[in-house]
Formats: C-alpha cells, structure tokens, sequence
C-alpha cells in the first residue's frame, strides 16, 4: 500500500484554484491506487509553527539540556521530518504570490 502525503496552503478555501486542481489529481490518483494511503495535512486549518532559536536549539544541544518546551518543539519537528521521510509520494497545493508561496507553506 502507498503512502501519499498530501499538503495543502491555499488560505482561499472554496475558492482555491490550487485546492481544485489537486482535488482532480486525487480522484484520478485514487482510481489507478485504489489502495492507497492519503494523509492530507492542511497548513491552513493546522499551521505548522515556524522555526524559533529554541526549536534550533534543541537540535544542537544535549537531551540532558532541554527544557520541557524544547522537548515538546523538537517532539513535533522531529514528527513533520518522518511525515515526510515515510511518504511514498507528496502532493503539494499551494498557491504562488510574488513569486513565493504562503509562510505557512515555508514553515
């Protein structure tokens, strides 16, 4: 069975070309892998925070010396890392402004 991350950022909801398109693309998908596994993480609904020196910090330093909220931080990064690295594939709707996506996509 695979395993498709799909992650969504377009804050038009309804509206959202980017959501359209890849509404479509799913159903087409879901027909040729009927099995399929889809996770759809919408940064919209759940933004994800963005990085802050703790969260870096925690990466660089001991356990011994984590706060509990670098323990917490790093728990939900290290979370987001292995969404990732588990995905068979990843579909990504975003919507570009000024030749950029949305924060909350870059978080």
């Amino acid at each position: 069975m695979s395993y498709l991350l799909y992650v969504s950022a377009s804050p038009q909801g309804e509206r959202s070309i980017s959501r359209k398109l890849a509404a479509e693309f799913l159903t087409h998908y879901m027909a040729k892998n009927p099995n399929a596994r889809v996770v759809e993480r919408d940064l919209i609904k759940n933004p994800v925070p963005h990085l802050d020196g703790e969260t870096i910090g925690a990466s660089y330093s001991p356990a011994e010396n984590h706060t509990p909220t670098m323990v917490q931080k790093l728990k939900e990064r290290m979370e987001l890392i292995y969404e990732i690295k588990v995905a068979d594939e990843i579909l990504v709707s975003t919507p570009m402004g000024n030749w950029s996506v949305p924060s909350v996509f870059k978080a």
